[in-house]
């Protein structure tokens, strides 16, 4: 896999004659070798997303014992593998909390949300 970044709207082309260029100007030669040299598995694929946090705290209708967990409350570029992980370590604690504080709160005192997304493009 060849994954290629950009920054400060200096983004790779997702077309071969772009993405070809765009590997052409960085500083190492060796990633445009082997875009010469190798065949292409799949088409090029582009994603351009910054990570954000999305705020819920002054929504006027939150329920109460809303939790937000996963891509509903935090998104993070997929290139970096970290949002499965993220939303994994939120159910845990999730469940670690509730077993906690059982005698407290019920399952159904809370009202989950919990999004997963796959960004594709």
């Amino acid at each position: 896999m060849i994954t290629l970044v950009g920054v400060n709207g200096d983004y790779p082309p997702t077309n071969e004659t772009g993405f070809q260029a765009f590997a052409e100007s960085l500083p190492d030669p060796i990633v445009a070798r082997w875009l010469n040299e190798l065949e292409p598995a799949s088409p090029i694929y582009g994603f351009r997303a910054a990570n954000h946090i999305r705020h819920y705290e002054g929504l006027e209708r939150n329920p109460e014992g809303f939790i937000v967990l996963g891509d509903a409350f935090c998104v993070f570029n997929p290139i970096y593998g970290q949002g499965m992980t993220v939303a994994a370590q939120q159910a845990l604690l999730l469940d670690r909390l509730l077993h906690r504080w059982q005698d407290i709160y019920t399952r159904r005192d809370l009202r989950v949300v919990f999004i997963a997304s796959l960004h594709a493009s």
